[in-house]
């Protein structure tokens, strides 16, 4: 199944500067918005170079904290400046109404450029781009040729050699005599076999929903990652391996009510302008599932087609420099350790271990120590740290087999160079993952398919929004820019219904959406007084992403063992899912159990314009604090005719069980304790 890989934040919207792994360095502004940005190396020095609406501007940047502005070369008045460098070179494209050919300058004295030369043979372009072997290649023109090719062998007098016509082409990539174009207006992109410079064939091309607006190949040409320049627009990675097959395979977005501009790769990182959302690095060490393991927000202007243009990370230095529409020259550079680990879930108590394994990216700083930690927390407080084993990037440790019902926690704890500290999602000591081996009893369990169960889930009075409040029913699913907004089915396996926030029949998904204010759904009142250790699950699903406004909206759970005089908040986030995503909370570590236990769902509208969805299914309340094994129903950790006694007895109601118990005596699985669990423990005696 294709995954997308949406990163949302924390917060209810992208705040001032937000960054994770990526510090500024030194920030320049101009009198004029930026467009794209190139740098180079030359002569010991850094050369960050950026467009400008009426001219093109080098500015040195040797030293990143203090960057200074070199000198203006002016060209047309233009919104759009492309430009690259190639052997002591700059070529500069605009799309002015005058002064629009190709300028070409001379950078061989840094410090004194000059306009050496202009390429007229078309009229205004859009980009540019420059391979490996020295040929230029413009895009954008709207006449004659879709890509012009020429040579550059004499860098100021370039050749033309070669030209494509198919249709218009926004952006390219070059690399081994292939390249891959992105045609915005058809959103098709072409892999083309440029050997013979004048005699272009086409290897293969696809169209997809979307406007193809860029593309980056990587080094090995297995994989090409393209940009959408729309609203909702994002990182599409495609496998290419077999052109006659080539399958999207992994996507990622920052946030889906803005837009993705340029993409670049270096090695397994893919650096992205995001517009709105700044500079966003993701890794793609595993294509299908890319992770966003840095970025910076360069704008606090919220718009479509605001804030970063364009993006560089290729100077020696790694040094990384960001053109800002509106805010100028941004230099950051990378650091810290980013934790890839996929959670452990339910275990089977017949495993002899648990693997826990995670790898690690290392943006500028080394890794000094890793560690995992855990603990069986049904029996005991105290952590014990694995020894961790490594394979490659891959970091594994086993934990030992633990009986049946236990609930196991754990964390990753990684140092580097600085002796600064790391945990995945922020995961420690004090908020630990956890998971559980084998079946807890479940002690409440409500998937909301029988009506007569479900009339006991009730709105509550402080419900204030004017549409969308909580409903039952079969979902009628919503979407907007092929994203859903509201599920088309529900969660559980075989199942129809669920709980979700608006439910009329329709197309629109602003129609019946959570509206200006709370819907707040009330469960039934429970009686858990007997139980010291209970998790709380559930799945549930949220969207607040799309529509103005996103992710200003919640989605809240808490719990109360009063009857609803005092809450404890066991969730509230307003990070969106936009699918079925299940949740265990131990909620016996946060409030006592009594008769008087009821929990409430709150999906709140703070904003008039924004989308808000919501819906859950599958409630289940289970009980731990008996590590078991099938068989022990006297918990001595010995399966024995004492145990056979022990469920003699309770067949012939001679004994009561409670719920542990019961589901220890329950041998051979089958929820009913009758003389074939005696048989069977007698069996395995025996085989013993």
């Amino acid at each position: 199944m294709l995954k997308i890989t949406i990163q949302f934040l924390l917060f209810s919207f992208l705040l001032s500067n937000e960054s994770l792994n990526m510090n500024l360095i030194s920030n320049l502004t101009f009198d004029e918005e930026l467009s794209d940005i190139i740098g180079f190396s030359q002569d010991g020095r850094e050369i960050a170079v950026v467009g400008l609406e009426s001219s093109t501007v080098l500015v040195d940047v040797t030293n990143p904290f203090i960057p200074y502005e070199i000198v203006r070369i002016p060209g047309g008045i233009s919104s759009w400046r492309d430009i690259k460098y190639w052997n002591r070179h700059l070529y500069v494209g605009t799309e002015a109404i005058t002064d629009n050919g190709i300028q070409i300058i001379s950078v061989d004295n840094i410090d004194n450029p000059i306009l050496v030369n202009v390429l007229n043979d078309f009229g205004p372009s859009h980009n540019l781009w420059i391979d490996n072997d020295g040929f230029l290649y413009v895009l954008g023109v709207l006449q004659d040729c879709d890509i012009w090719i020429y040579t550059l062998q004499n860098p100021e007098f370039p050749e033309q050699v070669g030209c494509w016509q198919g249709e218009y082409i926004h952006d390219i990539d070059v690399l081994n005599n292939k390249l891959y174009a992105a045609a915005i207006n058809s959103s098709t992109i072409y892999i083309l076999d440029i050997e013979e410079k004048n005699n272009i064939e086409i290897l293969t091309s696809w169209t997809y929903p979307g406007e193809a607006h860029d593309c980056s190949i990587t080094s090995d040409e297995k994989f090409l990652i393209t940009a959408d320049e729309m609203l909702s627009g994002h990182l599409k990675i495609w496998n290419i391996e077999d052109y006659d097959n080539v399958e999207l395979i992994g996507e990622y977005a920052a946030n889906l009510n803005h837009s993705a501009h340029n993409v670049y790769v270096r090695n397994n990182l893919v650096f992205a302008s995001y517009y709105a959302d700044g500079t966003r690095v993701i890794d793609i060490t595993n294509p299908s599932e890319p992770v966003e393991v840095a970025y910076y927000d360069t704008s606090n202007i919220e718009g479509l087609y605001v804030g970063n243009w364009g993006v560089y990370p290729f100077l020696p230095s790694n040094y990384i420099i960001s053109s800002d529409i509106e805010s100028g020259l941004f230099i950051f550079d990378l650091n810290g350790i980013v934790i890839n680990h996929s959670e452990i879930n339910i275990q089977s108590h017949f495993d002899e271990y648990y693997q826990v394994e995670f790898d690690l990216i290392e943006l500028n700083s080394y890794l000094s120590d890793a560690k995992i930690y855990f603990r069986n927390f049904t029996i005991d407080n105290e952590w014990t740290n694995l020894n961790l084993n490594t394979n490659n990037n891959t970091y594994y440790a086993n934990i030992p087999k633990q009986n049946n019902g236990s609930v196991i926690q754990y964390y990753i704890e990684v140092t580097d160079h600085n002796e600064m500290k790391y945990y995945y999602n922020e995961y420690d000591a004090d908020n630990p993952m956890f998971f559980i081996v084998g079946q807890l009893p479940t002690i409440i369990s409500e998937n909301f398919e029988e009506y007569t169960s479900s009339i006991n889930w009730n709105l509550s009075d402080n419900s204030n929004a004017l549409n969308g409040n909580w409903e039952r029913g079969i979902p009628n699913g919503t979407q907007l820019n092929n994203i859903h907004v509201q599920p088309y089915e529900d969660h559980t396996e075989n199942g129809y219904y669920c709980f979700m926030t608006g439910n009329l029949m329709t197309d629109d998904p602003y129609f019946d959406d959570v509206e200006s204010g709370s819907t707040i759904l009330i469960s039934p009142t429970y009686d858990l007084i007997e139980y010291d250790n209970l998790i709380f699950s559930f799945a549930y699903w949220f969207s607040n992403s799309l529509g103005d406004n996103p992710q200003e909206d919640f989605f809240s759970v808490d719990v109360s063992n009063d009857l609803g005089q005092n809450w404890i908040s066991l969730k509230n986030t307003n990070i969106p899912t936009n699918n079925w995503e299940e949740t265990k909370i131990v909620i016996s570590d946060q409030i006592n159990m009594t008769e008087e236990m009821i929990f409430r769902f709150t999906v709140s509208d703070i904003n008039d314009s924004s989308l808000v969805e919501a819906a859950i299914d599958d409630i289940e309340i289970l009980a731990f604090g008996y590590p078991y094994n099938f068989g022990d129903v006297n918990f001595d950790n010995n399966i024995d005719i004492i145990d056979i006694v022990f469920i003699l007895g309770y067949i012939q109601s001679n004994f009561l069980f409670n719920l542990f118990q019961e589901q220890n005596a329950d041998f051979n699985q089958d929820n009913i304790i009758n003389v074939l669990d005696i048989v069977t423990i007698v069996e395995f005696i025996l085989a013993e």
